[in-house]
């Protein structure tokens, strides 16, 4: 019985302009995922922010959402940053 998965990579690159003395703005956040960082941690919801093409932080869902210059809502997804698990 053949099994169909789907799997979404995010090469995001967008320049954002920023202006000295503002609160540090980030270029995405992925927000309300399923944040799995491939070691024996257990998974948490959370969001991911990315700023310049890097992982900039990635915080649980109960802190406070940070400014970001665009937003992905990922609610129900699995956010795995850094790996693809290639068996599933």
């Amino acid at each position: 019985r053949a099994r169909l998965s789907s799997m979404v990579i995010i090469h995001y690159k967008k320049p954002v302009r920023r202006r000295p003395g503002k609160a540090t703005m980030y270029d995405l956040v992925i927000e309300g995922g399923t944040i799995v960082d491939g070691t024996t941690a257990p998974s948490f919801i959370g969001s991911l922010y990315l700023r310049d093409g890097k992982i900039a932080r990635i915080l649980p869902e109960d802190s406070a959402s940070l400014p970001a210059a665009d937003r992905l809502h990922a609610g129900g997804k699995i956010v795995a940053p850094g790996f693809v698990d290639v068996h599933t």
